[in-house]
């Protein structure tokens, strides 16, 4: 049943992702260049509380979930520490009182070495230390992914994980009062298994409500 639903959504999923991709394509646009031209104009609050990554922050809508009209959501799918790395200014211009970090599992999806990951993931916390240095900044744990394939899924996780230790360890040697690392990747885990949850996903990658829900459990009391 989880097999089929997961090949549904993927289906779905794919079909809306490769419409828009046609329509930025059409118009010389991509879905990230877009998406940052509109964050270019949007006003600066320096109260603000700031979700910052991939799709997988996209696809929420955060200031409704905490019912928090400082939240604003600053993530594109698709995104890699790359692009993060790109776009890290507009953060730094609105000088959040808090920004929440997740970002690394596209660079996986992609076969980046975990180096490249922390090397790219430290300049983004370093610019915002030093350019923005009121800012409360959260790390949080990439998530895991589940699929048919164990290997292959395994394979990720086993990257996921060196990522993630990786991160551990870049906030204790930064050992800055501003930065704390959160470990969200252990809740969202199938029991036994080293996978993402199915019942906190739509996809294997993406989450649905209730992993959002799950999600806002584990940080709510750093974002109030």
């Amino acid at each position: 049943m989880f097999n089929f639903c997961i090949s549904t959504a993927f289906t779905k999923c794919f079909r809306i992702f490769f419409l828009i991709v046609l329509y930025f394509f059409l118009t010389g646009f991509t879905f990230q260049q877009n998406r940052t031209t509109v964050f270019d104009v949007l006003p600066t609050d320096n109260d603000s509380i700031v979700f910052f990554g991939d799709s997988i922050t996209h696809f929420c809508e955060w200031s409704e979930l905490f019912s928090d009209r400082r939240i604003k959501n600053r993530g594109i799918g698709g995104d890699t520490t790359e692009e993060l790395l790109q776009r890290v200014h507009q953060i730094i211009d609105m000088k959040p009182k808090k920004v929440f970090i997740m970002i690394g599992v596209n660079d996986v999806f992609s076969g980046f070495k975990t180096e490249i990951i922390l090397s790219n993931y430290k300049k983004i916390l370093d610019m915002l230390l030093n350019k923005s240095g009121k800012t409360k900044i959260y790390v949080q744990s990439t998530l895991p992914v589940v699929s048919d394939d164990i290997a292959k899924s395994t394979e990720i996780n086993d990257e996921i994980i060196k990522l993630n230790k990786g991160l551990i360890a870049m906030v204790s040697k930064l050992n800055n009062p501003n930065i704390k690392y959160i470990d969200l990747h252990k809740d969202f885990l199938m029991p036994g298994t080293g996978q993402l949850n199915v019942k906190y996903t739509v996809d294997g990658v993406h989450l649905s409500g209730s992993g959002y829900l799950l999600w806002k459990s584990l940080i709510k009391d750093y974002v109030k």
